[in-house]
């Protein structure tokens, strides 16, 4: 499996989807697209590719690294009990991560997902 790239943007319309930058899922869907007929309508699409998280916590430095700590702990982990209280913990992480403004890729976020009906008053 390839690593993949820096993400040149944050939130992809459908047109713009790649195998490089998005999942199987948002890939079929622009696979169906292509295989459409024109007078099929296809309801407008967005992803944010790969990699965005991964930004995303390099902007909130303490809770990257107590998520890779909680990450180290499940690698060493055998039940299965212990493991579902770890990544529950690494989702309640993934959760506390703030929605930044200022930054131009997650201003990017928020403008495409604006289009698509969300409102401005969930991001503050």
């Amino acid at each position: 499996m390839r690593v993949p790239p820096e993400p040149e943007k944050s939130f992809m319309l459908l047109e713009e989807f790649s195998s490089q930058n998005m999942g199987a899922k948002s890939n079929n869907l622009l696979i169906l697209h292509k295989g459409l007929g024109e007078w099929i309508h296809l309801p407008k699409s967005g992803c944010i590719p790969f990699k965005m998280l991964e930004y995303t916590l390099n902007l909130h430095p303490d809770i990257n690294a107590e998520l890779n700590d909680q990450i180290e702990k499940l690698t060493k982990i055998k039940s299965v009990k212990k493991m579902n209280r770890l990544l529950y913990k690494c989702k309640d992480l993934v959760m506390k991560l703030d929605f930044i403004p200022s930054d131009h890729m997650h201003a990017a976020i928020k403008s495409g997902l604006i289009t698509f009906g969300i409102n401005e008053k969930d991001f503050s």
